[in-house]
């Protein structure tokens, strides 16, 4: 029994690992420029090769980058300037 279950890749220590629940997505459409959508998916892809996470994780994490600077984008969007701090 030993040999078959120390062969196994599942397992460690005889115990099976505990799968991963997979993270809810959604799917959204929204229009960009070209050149926007071009840079953007540039960065994802470059960010995919050097962390060889998947292409959703990081856009996930880009996209959370920009909300963290919702005040930035605001004032880029309004003319205004940012506040500081």
């Amino acid at each position: 029994m030993c040999e078959t279950a120390c062969r196994s890749p599942a397992t460690v220590l005889g115990m099976a690992p505990t799968p991963v629940p997979p993270t809810p997505m959604a799917h959204r459409s929204w229009y960009i420029p070209a050149d926007v959508a071009d840079r953007l998916a540039a960065v994802v892809s470059d960010l995919h090769f050097t962390t060889r996470r998947q292409k959703s994780d990081v856009l996930a994490a880009a996209l959370t980058v920009a909300l963290e600077h919702r005040a930035e984008i605001e004032a880029r969007l309004t003319g205004g300037a940012p506040p500081c701090g």
